[in-house]
């Protein structure tokens, strides 16, 4: 979900499993990182490069 829609989203985000946050640059991700740690959902990993350079790595 885009960073500017997860402050009115946060309901819906799982917290029963890993999150992981991921962005080009790395600096939305951490921005999401840090939102989501600070309302007690826990993150497991920042990744910069975007979901493509995550995926092609999977």
């Amino acid at each position: 979900m885009p960073l500017a829609e997860l402050p009115r989203r946060l309901g819906e985000m799982p917290r029963e499993r890993e999150i992981w946050t991921v962005c080009g640059s790395g600096r939305r991700a951490t921005a999401a990182a840090s939102l989501l740690d600070r309302v007690g959902i826990p993150v497991r990993a920042v990744v910069s490069g975007g979901v493509g350079d995550l995926t092609a790595h999977a």
